[in-house]
């Protein structure tokens, strides 16, 4: 008999989560990782490209024949995972996704069950009013259990047709280092800027945010005539040659302005800085 119960998990940019969780189980559970991508790149050689785009594409009735090609391969790789490391748990930060869809049919053919960890967090008034129904009708909840951050959270997967029943709201795990902080070092105070694409949040319809940017990269630059240090940490899509040469460009030099390794936990330089300036809350 295992003592240790066993949680395959896909990682899909959720390490921290992952980490998080892992610490918090004390020992008590065994760990692997399955990567995205594996499964994606083969649902992208087996679908339009549209159903990137969108939830409704990968539902459409034209595409059934593909939907089982595809949940028979998963079957078969899920299996073969299984045979390697016999997994009691699936992990999945969210079932949405057109790639993980025929996950929990799959599993529940090895018994297994699937739990999803949600790890998106920001839920907006439009996500309740365009996203919620799009869900619901496409891409509704089909895992076994699953875990969100807040009650606005549970209530927009409540609102998206999922059973409340199976939704406990247990904060995100990643942001658990909040509550235990460093002790912070005194000194030149500084600032942190979470930077953002010109385009982000808005890929149709020609609209931009780089005024905005370049507004408020000005004025933390202003900042250092005060004292300021400042930090920014590039978005993971932003072009990080491109950025450095604009921001260096508008700083003309100024050695309190730079740029955060790429690598850089975002969590740790919240807890150092002493003020934090962001694009959307």
């Amino acid at each position: 008999m295992r003592e240790r119960l066993r949680i395959l998990a896909l990682d899909h940019f959720s390490g921290q989560d992952r980490e998080a969780l892992i610490e918090a189980g004390g020992g008590r559970f065994a760990w692997r990782t399955v990567p995205y991508w594996r499964f994606r790149d083969r649902a992208n050689e087996m679908f339009p490209p549209d159903v990137r785009d969108g939830l409704e594409a990968w539902a459409r009735p034209e595409l059934e024949r593909q939907r089982q090609a595809f949940s028979a391969w998963c079957r078969r790789e899920l299996a073969r995972l299984y045979v390697e490391w016999p997994y009691d748990v699936l992990l999945l930060p969210s079932d949405a996704f057109y790639y993980v869809r025929t996950f929990p049919e799959n599993c529940h053919e090895l018994g297994v069950p699937v739990f999803v960890a949600q790890k998106e967090t920001t839920i907006t008034e439009y996500s309740f009013a365009e996203h919620a129904p799009e869900v619901e009708s496409y891409a509704p909840f089909v895992s076994d259990r699953m875990t969100v951050c807040s009650e606005r959270h549970k209530q927009f997967w409540v609102a998206a047709g999922s059973d409340a029943a199976l939704i406990e709201v247990t904060g995100q795990p990643r942001f658990d280092v909040y509550a235990h902080p460093p002790a912070r070092a005194h000194g030149t105070r500084s600032v942190l800027f979470l930077s953002y694409e010109p385009d982000a949040y808005l890929h149709e319809g020609g609209v931009d945010w780089l005024d905005l940017r370049d507004e408020t990269e000005r004025s933390l630059i202003e900042a250092t005539s005060d004292g300021w240090e400042v930090l920014v940490k590039l978005h993971p899509l932003q072009d990080r040659d491109a950025e450095r040469a604009s921001l260096e460009a508008k700083a003309g030099g100024n050695p309190r302005v730079r740029l955060a390794a790429p690598d850089a936990d975002t969590r740790e330089l919240i807890l150092s800085a002493d003020a934090v300036v962001g694009f959307q809350t």
